[in-house]
């Protein structure tokens, strides 16, 4: 009787009986559909009324936490380039001050201290909002069964898993970067410039925040919090409107394509593994082969570019590679029929998320074409 009871009753953490999922990643869906929890309950193709809203609402949640990022950070970095650029007055010319603070380290300075309180605030706060917690990011839903295997214990990742993962970051980034090269040529918009003009200060400050703090408080906002909320009814639909929104969140096209698909990838593995430790490692890895390329073009005295071009076949080569063996050796994550009715339909029908997606694009519009 117990046993005939059982598989009656629907699996909370896979209610749409999606075996290409990874179920471990999964939140409870009683959260949305209280419903499913009751003895003979069936998913119908079409959400209830009520499971309709409450799936739009944490939609929306994520919309309204970009937004506030993008008001908070305007907000943050018009008062403090402000406040220096009065400082800075005293000492130089007004014509000079904003060619100073560029060549200088202030402005790079200025993102790093912003971008980590702005990228931290709104994870915390989105926490209380959507109830998710911080161990969930390193560790899943089952994070207590692992706090004593220390935080870089990640189950079912191997040591060659994570070399694949950095290698197969640094194709898809190169090969983004190329394709950017050719597109702003042919259509003429804006690549952001990170060089660092032989300004050591400036050089400490960019490895700080490109390679250590980006990574970290990145992935815990967009592969920790925004995944998992926006994958509440298909993890398929959460890689890729997280993948959206960290596209959009870097507010140029220099930057937001090749940060789309590397994305989906990080979201990708971060799903398989439950834990965004493996995102973070790609990040950073990725991240400080793009700053050492460009220290070694700034710095060294001698043209390295028939080296480059070698190390970058022979690296190359190798991603494409660990890119068939991870194909061949994962799962493809599918969406049944069921949650197509509750993906991507429900989550451009949210209001704040459509907003915030209108303000991106006119913004990066605005900034790459007039």
């Amino acid at each position: 009787m117990n046993e005939n009871t059982q598989r009656k009753i629907l699996n909370r953490f896979n209610p749409f009986d999606n075996p290409t999922e990874y179920e471990e990643y999964n939140g409870d869906y009683r959260k949305y559909e209280p419903k499913i929890s009751l003895n003979g309950y069936e998913m119908e193709y079409m959400p209830s009324h009520s499971e309709r809203q409450a799936l739009r609402k944490n939609y929306g949640r994520v919309g309204m936490l970009m937004i506030w990022h993008m008001a908070l950070a305007a907000l943050l970095a018009f008062i403090f380039t402000n406040l220096i650029a009065w400082l800075l007055e005293r000492e130089l010319p007004a014509f000079r001050i904003e060619g100073y603070m560029a060549d200088s380290s202030i402005n790079m300075a200025l993102s790093l201290v912003i971008g980590t309180v702005i990228n931290l605030f709104v994870f915390f706060i989105g926490k209380k909002i959507t109830g998710y917690k911080t161990s969930e990011a390193f560790f899943g839903r089952n994070s207590a069964e692992h706090k004593n295997s220390g935080i870089l214990k990640v189950p079912n990742l191997k040591a060659f898993d994570m070399i694949k993962y950095v290698f197969i970051g640094g194709l898809v980034m190169s090969v983004c970067e190329l394709l950017i090269s050719l597109m702003s040529t042919a259509f003429r918009f804006n690549l952001p410039d990170f060089d660092v003009k032989g300004n050591m200060k400036l050089t400490a400050v960019t490895v700080i925040y490109t390679c250590i703090i980006a990574p970290i408080t990145e992935e815990l906002l967009f592969r920790g919090l925004f995944l998992k909320t926006v994958s509440a009814a298909s993890q398929r639909v959460g890689i890729v409107i997280s993948a959206l929104l960290f596209a959009l969140f870097h507010g140029n096209l220099g930057q937001a394509i090749p940060a789309f698909f590397i994305g989906l990838f990080l979201a990708e593995i971060t799903v398989k593994h439950n834990s965004v430790i493996p995102a973070m490692l790609v990040h950073f890895a990725v991240n400080a082969v793009s700053v050492t390329v460009m220290l070694l073009n700034r710095y060294l005295l001698w043209d390295w570019t028939p080296v480059y071009w070698s190390l970058f076949g022979i690296f190359a080569a190798f991603g494409v590679f660990c890119l068939v063996l991870y194909i061949r050796g994962s799962k493809r994550i599918k969406t049944v029929y069921k949650q197509r009715s509750r993906g991507f339909a429900l989550v451009f029908s949210s209001p704040w998320f459509v907003i915030m997606t209108v303000l991106c694009t006119v913004m990066i519009a605005v900034r790459e074409f007039i």
